[in-house]
C-alpha cells in the first residue's frame, strides 16, 4: 500500500504528517493529488501517514501535485529562493597571456547561486507564456515585460524538446519520492545514469533528485579583476596619485578602458604576497622612472622625522592654539600631503621606491601612459 506523508488542510496549506498531533488528527485533510478526503494515521505499529478514506489515487499524480504546491509554498513563504547551477568560464587568450601562469583559473567551472526572489515576486500554477504551459511560472508584477522562469516537476514525463528549445528559462526537478520536493535546487552534477558513475559516488547521486537548468547563461568570458594605480592632475594642477580597492578593471579591458583623467595607470592582480600598498609602491616607482615630477610627504626621505605645526581651536576657551606634531602621526585626511610636498623646500624623494620595479619583476602588470603629459 502506498504511504502518503503529506496532505492539504482546509486553508490549502501543505501539512506533513509529522506536524499532526493526537489533538489535531481529527481535522479535515485532503489528498494533494486528487483532493479526496484523508485521515491521519498515528498508530504505534506502522509509520505515521495519511490514508485515503476511499480509493487511493495515482502516486504519480500525487507526487506531481505535491512538487508544485511545495515549491510554490517555498517561494511564497521564504525570504530567499536559491537556484544553483554550473557556469563554464573560458578565455581564448590563455596561450599568449602574461596573467594566465599567475592565476591559472581562466578556464574553469564554477557554481553560480541566484536568489530568484530578488527578480521575481509572483508564482502561478498552470500559467502560460508564448504558448507554453508551466507547472509553475515565476514573473515580476512590477515589470511584466521581464522574461519569466518555468519551474517544471517531472515524475515520469520530462520537458519536451520543443519547450526546451523555446528559449524560456526552465528549472526542471525530477522527483521519485516525497523527500525530493524539499531538496535544495542545485543543478545535477551528472547527466549519466547512476550505473555510469563511479561506485564510491553512486550513493551521492541516488540521494539527490535530478535537477536540470535550461536556457540560463551557462558560459561566460573569464574576466579576472586587476587592481589599478592611477596618476592624474587635480583641479589645482598638482600631480597626484590614487590606489584603492575600488579601482579595478577586468583583464579583458585593461588595455582599452581607462579613467578619464588619468595620465598613467598600472594594473596587476593582487594575491597573498601582493597587497594594495605594494601596487601603490610599484606605481610610484614606474611614475618616477618615466620622469613624472611626483611628490607626496609619504615618499619623502625625511617623512618619519618631519615635524609640522598644526593649528586648532580650544573647545573650552575658543582660543587658537598651535602644536607641533610629527608628520607620520597625523591622519592623511587631515592634510593635503601632495600640496605640502610641492611647497616644501626640503622635499627629497625616497629612492628606495626604485627597487619596487625589480621586486615585482616576476609578477604580471600592465602600464598605460597617456602621450605628451610630462
Amino acid at each position: 500500500m502506498i504511504t502518503y506523508h503529506n496532505a492539504v488542510d482546509t486553508d490549502g496549506k501543505i501539512i506533513n504528517i509529522k506536524e499532526v498531533t493526537p489533538e489535531s488528527r481529527a481535522g479535515h485533510y485532503y489528498c494533494v493529488g486528487c483532493g479526496a478526503e484523508m485521515s491521519a494515521v498515528l498508530g504505534t505499529k506502522r509509520e505515521h501517514h495519511f490514508r485515503h478514506k476511499g480509493d487511493s489515487c495515482s502516486f504519480e499524480t500525487y507526487l506531481h501535485q505535491l512538487g508544485k504546491k511545495v515549491l510554490k509554498q517555498r517561494f511564497e513563504t521564504q525570504k530567499e529562493f536559491i537556484i544553483s547551477y554550473r557556469i563554464q568560464y573560458y578565455c581564448g587568450k590563455t596561450n599568449n597571456c602574461e596573467l594566465y601562469p599567475y592565476v591559472k583559473c581562466c578556464n574553469r567551472k564554477e557554481i553560480c547561486e541566484c536568489d530568484l526572489k530578488k527578480e521575481y515576486d509572483t508564482c502561478e500554477e498552470e500559467s502560460y507564456h508564448n504558448g507554453f504551459r508551466a507547472d509553475l511560472k515565476l514573473s515580476n508584477s512590477q515589470h511584466p515585460e521581464k522574461e519569466p522562469i518555468f519551474l517544471e516537476i517531472a515524475v515520469k514525463h520530462e520537458c519536451d524538446e520543443k519547450k526546451i528549445k523555446s528559449g524560456i528559462k526552465i528549472i526542471e526537478l525530477k522527483i521519485n519520492s516525497e523527500q525530493d520536493v524539499i531538496c535544495p535546487l542545485i543543478e545535477s552534477e551528472y547527466s549519466e545514469k547512476v550505473s555510469a558513475v563511479p561506485r564510491h559516488r553512486q550513493n551521492m547521486v541516488q540521494a539527490q533528485p535530478e535537477i536540470r537548468v535550461y536556457n540560463f547563461e551557462k558560459t561566460r568570458m573569464s574576466n579576472y579583476l586587476l587592481y589599478r594605480f592611477g596618476l592624474f592632475y587635480d583641479v589645482d594642477g598638482l600631480l597626484k596619485y590614487e590606489c584603492n580597492p575600488q579601482m579595478v578593471v577586468g583583464c579583458q579591458q585593461v588595455e582599452s578602458t581607462h579613467y578619464n583623467n588619468t595620465i598613467l595607470e598600472v594594473a596587476m592582480p593582487l594575491g597573498k604576497d601582493v597587497g594594495i600598498n605594494d601596487l601603490c609602491g610599484l606605481g610610484i616607482a614606474l611614475a618616477i622612472e618615466r620622469k613624472f615630477d611626483i611628490r607626496n610627504c609619504r615618499i619623502c626621505c625625511h617623512f618619519i622625522y618631519c615635524q609640522i605645526n598644526l593649528q586648532y581651536v580650544d573647545e573650552q576657551t575658543g582660543e587658537k592654539r598651535v602644536e607641533k606634531y610629527y608628520n607620520i602621526q597625523i591622519n592623511d585626511k587631515c592634510l593635503n600631503r601632495f600640496a605640502m610636498a610641492y611647497k616644501c623646500k626640503n622635499f627629497q624623494l625616497n629612492h628606495t621606491f626604485h627597487n619596487e620595479i625589480h621586486r615585482f619583476g616576476k609578477y604580471p602588470y600592465w602600464v598605460w601612459e597617456k602621450k605628451d603629459e610630462k
